[in-house]
């Protein structure tokens, strides 16, 4: 495994722990999904593992190589990074913030304006990043991820550095199509898959179960709960329909299949929502899933 994370601790000065004993291990030409609920630590997760921030205890090991030993400059060249959210204070260009993916790699045009194209931005190239939608934006920030990986303009470097001779190429994304309408949130999924199926690992943080589930299917899934503990780390199916995860959202889960694929249905229980959830029993109706 290219990058694990081993018994992580960690939490912001004078203030709660967020991780406690977090161990994950994430493998190339995968995906896998980070879920749990609202202030589980999925997002200061993913920045550990990018190397933004530093566990208290534990250890992050990139190709069995200490994280924080590898120089910012050397990481960046291997770890794409999509934030939930993202700031540009200047005035930069649609086309100047994707090109901010090369920083730490040689230029390539071509790499710059395959991405613009793969995600139909290029007649917003000259526009300034922050006059556009979220959506709009998240596009953008996906596009300088690809642009960093050197994808889709040039899938066989991606596959060679992916090799066991040569480094992995990791992708992180945290929310990265929470602001997308539907037809840009698929077509970026799809873009993910793809990028699996090159060699580069990709680590994403999702809220939605179904499209989680689907888009890791045949990959894993990591669940944290409110304490910032991992309950559940296996298959995406295994994950996202454990007893485990109706317990952390503090809801009943029911998977359905369809012919456009399976659905998880959250149900909010008959109690008030200010109740703490419960340890959930698993139902055997449609694999209904409550607490």
């Amino acid at each position: 495994m290219p990058l694990i994370a081993s018994n992580i601790h960690f939490a912001y000065p004078r203030a709660r722990p967020i991780l406690t004993g977090v161990s994950a291990s994430f493998a190339p030409g995968a995906i896998t999904v980070l879920v749990g609920p609202n202030g589980a630590g999925k997002s200061t997760f993913l920045k550990l593992l990018l190397g933004a921030l530093r566990p208290q205890s534990g250890s992050i090991t990139l190709d069995s190589r200490p994280l924080a030993s590898i120089p910012a400059r050397a990481r960046a060249a291997r770890l794409a990074y999509i934030p939930q959210h993202s700031y540009v204070a200047a005035p930069f260009s649609v086309r100047q913030v994707v090109t901010l993916g090369r920083f730490a790699l040689p230029p390539d045009d071509r790499a710059i304006d395959t991405a613009l194209d793969h995600l139909s931005l290029t007649h917003l190239a000259s526009e300034p990043f922050g006059a556009l939608s979220a959506g709009q934006q998240q596009r953008i920030t996906l596009a300088r991820a690809l642009a960093q990986l050197g994808w889709p303009s040039t899938p066989t470097a991606i596959s060679a550095s992916s090799t066991p001779a040569a480094p992995t190429r990791i992708l992180l994304a945290d929310e990265p199509f929470s602001a997308m309408d539907p037809r840009f949130a698929l077509h970026g999924a799809q873009t993910l898959r793809d990028l699996a199926a090159a060699g580069v690992a990709v680590i994403i943080v999702l809220h939605d179960l179904t499209f989680a589930l689907r888009l890791a299917h045949g990959g894993g899934a990591v669940l944290l709960d409110s304490s910032g503990v991992i309950t559940a780390h296996g298959s995406a199916t295994d994950v996202l329909t454990s007893p485990e995860a109706a317990a952390a959202f503090g809801v009943t889960l029911s998977l359905h299949e369809t012919p456009a694929g399976p659905v998880i249905t959250p149900v909010l229980p008959s109690t008030a929502i200010s109740r703490a959830p419960a340890p959930c029993p698993v139902q055997s109706a449609s694999r209904s899933l409550a607490p």
